[in-house]
């Protein structure tokens, strides 16, 4: 059997796209690109589209050799989805296009940075465990790196997931770059391995800070945790009264994916009754670990989430079931890890507890890299009835990058926007007057908000970020959902549902903000 060596693996760089892009969409929709790059480096593409032409590539630098176009991506290029088009310089008509995923800079900061030395694989989940085994054990790989770990996921509770199939980690070998790493990985696997992805790191939020309501302000930028001191209480902003006889939410799970759950943490026992047991995502699936150790940890950000998003004192969806999924660890003092690939795991766990159409899923997390396999599962789930919402950011209001999964509501070159409900925090400013809160990242795919600063839930503590927002939004999901109000089950229409006029408030100069006096 040939062995595939260096100078091999970089041949199959070179020639990335010379069919006319990969075209592979394992799960329509959700594309692979036809190459990656590093921002601030050269990518070398073989383009036999624009063979003997003169052709300009949009504001980059490109150095054209028969076929092979050497680009440039500027060091100051967005990490994620970008389309290259080749323009015929006679008649500035688009000869062909290629479409990149950029990954950003080696010198970003720490919490944007992809690991350098390993990728994630999501294989094929028709294939057998013998042919996923056979894929990752073959030369090709094995000269691009060395499978540390491997898992197949759980499957979803329907047919056609990405689910299901053989998850692994590739530990890079020396001298192997990601980027070449990964173009490589694009041209071996063909329709067995369907995403080869960075493994990079979402955020969540730095410890809470020893402030109270009353006191001397404290807030960090890096925190999604700030204290104003005027307190909002959740459900009377969003116009819901103490004895409301609202839409309960019977019938429907949310799956809060976050730092795990404690329920001594829910000091008025708010979920009481209603919370599945607690699964922990940090390691692969199995029945007898999956169900321990997902206590939550500081001062109870996956909890605090679960109870705005259901509980039925300062929640929304009083009558819902909650699924809490740990897939934040502890890494330095006082911030979360919350790996892509563990994120991806959870959503399995998910989709494996819960048949679709009954789901809510609540993302308070994020960060500036997307992560193609994780596009996929929730455009599968999307597809599926699940409604999706997703925290979008804590940047502040200037200079701030999408914020992913939430910016996967937006289309981005043939990889489809996603209906999910990417959520905004807004804070009162004068009676019926919201505007955006400083910390919350401002971006087009937003398309929501909700109170999400100094929230007042009767602990000792108010809470303050989009990762707050955001289950406000997810237990109004579940409220439409377990009333299959004007029998709207996919997520599109719940999400329209929830934002026509007479369902929102208006923001001064933001997006529409969640009102449940409109339901």
């Amino acid at each position: 059997m040939k062995r595939y060596t260096w100078s091999s693996i970089l041949a199959l760089a070179l020639t990335l796209g010379a069919a006319g892009g990969t075209g592979l969409s394992p799960i329509a929709g959700s594309s692979r690109p036809d190459a990656y790059a590093r921002a601030g480096q050269p990518l070398i593409l073989s383009v036999p589209e624009i063979r003997g032409r003169t052709v300009k590539v949009g504001g980059m630098t490109a150095t054209i050799e028969d076929i092979a176009v050497t680009v440039t991506i500027p060091s100051s290029t967005t990490p994620g989805r970008h389309t290259l088009n080749f323009v015929n310089a006679a008649d500035n008509l688009t000869l062909t296009s290629r479409e990149v995923d950029v990954l950003p800079p080696a010198s970003i900061a720490p919490l944007q940075a992809v690991e350098p030395g390993k990728v994630q694989l999501l294989v094929n989940p028709r294939l057998s465990v013998s042919e996923a085994d056979a894929l990752l054990n073959s030369p090709a790989v094995q000269a691009i790196g060395k499978v540390t770990t491997r898992e197949v996921l759980p499957a979803a509770q329907s047919k056609g997931s990405p689910c299901g199939g053989t998850l692994a980690e590739l530990k890079l070998n020396p001298g192997v770059s990601l980027e070449v790493a990964l173009n490589a990985l694009l041209q071996i696997g063909g329709n067995a391995l369907w995403y080869p992805d960075p493994i990079s790191t979402y955020g969540a939020p730095k410890q809470v800070q020893s402030t109270l309501p009353g006191s001397a302000a404290s807030s960090n930028a890096a925190s999604s945790f700030h204290y104003i001191h005027s307190p909002v209480i959740p459900r009377t902003a969003l116009g819901l009264g103490a004895g409301s006889t609202v839409l309960k939410g019977k019938g429907i799970t949310i799956a809060v994916l976050d730092t795990g759950f404690t329920s001594s943490i829910d000091s008025l026992n708010e979920l009481a009754g209603r919370t599945d047991k607690a699964m922990n995502a940090l390691f692969p699936f199995n029945p007898q670990t999956t169900f321990t150790n997902a206590a939550d940890f500081w001062e109870g950000h996956g909890t605090q989430v679960a109870i705005l998003a259901a509980g039925n004192q300062h929640g929304v969806a009083t009558q819902a079931r909650v699924l809490p999924i740990k897939v934040c660890a502890e890494g330095s003092p006082g911030l979360a890890s919350c790996n892509t690939r563990d994120v991806l795991r959870g959503l399995c766990f998910a989709l494996n507890q819960v048949p679709a159409r009954k789901l809510v899923i609540n993302l308070s997390l994020g960060g500036p890299i997307p992560i193609n396999g994780i596009h996929a599962v929730l455009n599968w789930a999307t597809s599926q009835g699940v409604v999706v919402v997703a925290a979008g950011g804590n940047q502040g209001q200037t200079e701030n990058l999408p914020e992913f999964p939430a910016a996967y509501t937006q289309a981005s070159g043939s990889q489809v926007g996603l209906p999910m409900l990417a959520v905004a925090s807004v804070t009162p400013r004068a009676p019926n007057i919201w505007k955006y809160s400083a910390f919350s990242t401002t971006g087009t795919y937003l398309n929501i908000s909700a109170p999400g600063e100094a929230l007042d839930i009767g602990h000792p503590y108010l809470y303050s970020g989009t990762s707050f927002a955001a289950p406000l939004v997810a237990g109004a999901a579940a409220l439409v959902k377990g009333a299959n109000l004007a029998n709207l089950p996919p997520p599109a229409a719940v999400r329209a549902f929830m934002l026509t006029s007479s369902r929102v408030l208006q923001v001064q100069n933001g997006k529409p903000m969640l009102r449940l006096s409109g339901y």
